[in-house]
């Protein structure tokens, strides 16, 4: 399997993923809620935000995945790729652990576990390829750990006025008596 194959499948992996977390996010919080744990467990911030823009904002990061899938591959920027699918196994490892530290299922845990596999031989097989130069990747990875811990956050912080946004536009107006 080429390294381009690997950009593109990775994609798809990833958004197979992403789709777990649109699904069971709104139905998690409500049953979650009353919960004592309930502010420590993930996506607690999400909370009273629509499936609507929460999707909104994980389209937003497609394109953003998209756009380095692309550039990666018509540019042979494969360290850079290679960067990026690194720091994105670690968000899977991340989510493994929630399951262990929460007990219990979080949105995203069985795809995490279903999918990290797949980035484990991604990231192998890229470098074993030789399209992969230490250097550059351990530096894209480390950018783009910055990025996402930067750009994860500030997304979040935007979904409000998203949901807002989305209500207030598509809402069905009352009828007047």
């Amino acid at each position: 399997m080429h390294s381009n194959d690997i950009a593109w499948l990775s994609l798809a992996v990833i958004m197979f993923h992403e789709f777990e977390e649109i699904a069971f996010i709104e139905p998690f919080l409500n049953h979650s809620e009353g919960d004592p744990q309930a502010s420590q467990l993930p996506f607690n911030s999400l909370r009273g935000i629509s499936t609507a823009a929460t999707t909104l904002m994980i389209g937003l990061n497609f394109v953003l995945f998209t756009l380095a899938t692309l550039l990666s591959v018509l540019f042979g920027w494969y360290s850079f790729l290679w960067g990026f699918l690194a720091v994105f196994t670690v968000h899977l490892v991340m989510h493994c652990m929630e399951w262990i530290q929460y007990r219990r299922y979080t949105p995203s845990t069985i795809t995490a576990y279903a999918t990290l596999p797949w980035f484990v031989y991604a990231l192998w097989r890229m470098a074993a390829y030789g399209h992969i130069r230490p250097f550059i990747a351990l530096v894209s990875f480390i950018i783009m750990l910055v990025v996402m811990s930067i750009e994860l956050p500030f997304l979040h912080t935007l979904e409000p006025g998203i949901d807002r946004w989305i209500q207030r536009t598509f809402s069905t107006p009352k009828s007047k008596k």
